[in-house]
C-alpha cells in the first residue's frame, strides 16, 4: 500500500511577484527571526505551546511570531498581553492573498498539534522552503521518510519545543533550496 499525500498549488513552488511586504505590513524588523503558526483552530493546533515556546526565547533574544487562520484571536491576544510577549506576535487573520509571500518571508512554521490528520499547511511550508517543527501527532509527520527532507522536525509529547524552534532558527534557510527542488514532486503536482 502507498499513501498518496495532499499537494499544493503552483503558487506554492513558484510564486508570482509579491503583492507586498509581509515584514512591513506586519510591522517586522527586516533582520528579525520570525515564527510562522497558520490554523483554522489554535487550542487544537497548539497555539499556546508556541506562546510558551516564545515566552521562553525571548527570555534570550528576540523573535517574532505571526499567527494566521482561524482562531479566537481577542483570547490570544490577551493571553499574548498577559505573558508580556505582545508587541512580538502578529495576528495576520484569515490570508486570502500573497499567502505564498508569507510563508517566504518567514524562517520557520511551527504547528505542534494536539491531533492533525495531514495539516495541508505542513505542505505549503515544505513547498515554500521553510523549515518546520510539527508535533509527533501531525499526519504530514509521514513525509520526512519518503521526501528524505532535513526540514521536518518532529517534538514528541513533552520535548522541549523553545528549543526545537531556537536550534531551527539557527540554521541557514538558504541552504535548503536544493532540496525543495529535489522534491517538488511530493509538494506539487500538475
Amino acid at each position: 500500500i502507498e499513501v498518496v499525500h495532499p499537494n499544493v498549488s503552483e503558487e506554492f513552488v513558484n510564486p508570482s511577484p509579491s503583492l507586498f511586504d509581509w515584514r512591513e505590513k506586519l510591522h517586522t524588523p527586516k533582520d528579525a527571526k520570525v515564527v510562522l503558526f497558520i490554523a483554522n483552530n489554535y487550542e487544537h493546533k497548539g497555539l499556546d505551546l508556541v506562546f510558551d515556546a516564545v515566552t521562553e526565547i525571548l527570555k534570550t533574544k528576540e523573535i517574532y511570531l505571526w499567527v494566521g487562520g482561524r482562531g479566537n484571536i481577542s483570547k490570544y491576544e490577551a493571553k499574548a498581553k498577559k505573558l508580556g510577549i505582545y508587541k512580538f506576535v502578529r495576528f495576520t487573520g484569515m490570508i486570502k492573498e500573497n499567502l505564498p509571500h508569507l510563508y517566504r518571508t518567514a524562517d520557520l512554521f511551527v504547528l505542534p498539534s494536539k491531533f492533525d490528520t495531514f495539516g495541508i499547511v505542513v505542505i505549503e511550508a515544505l513547498a515554500s522552503g521553510l523549515p518546520i517543527v510539527v508535533s509527533d501527532t501531525v499526519g504530514a509527520k509521514s513525509l520526512s521518510p519518503k521526501t528524505n527532507t532535513r526540514r521536518l522536525f518532529i517534538v514528541k509529547n513533552g520535548d522541549d519545543l523553545a528549543k526545537y524552534i531556537e536550534e531551527t532558527l539557527s540554521l541557514v534557510k538558504e541552504a535548503w533550496s536544493e532540496e525543495v527542488a529535489d522534491n517538488i514532486p511530493y509538494y506539487y503536482s500538475t
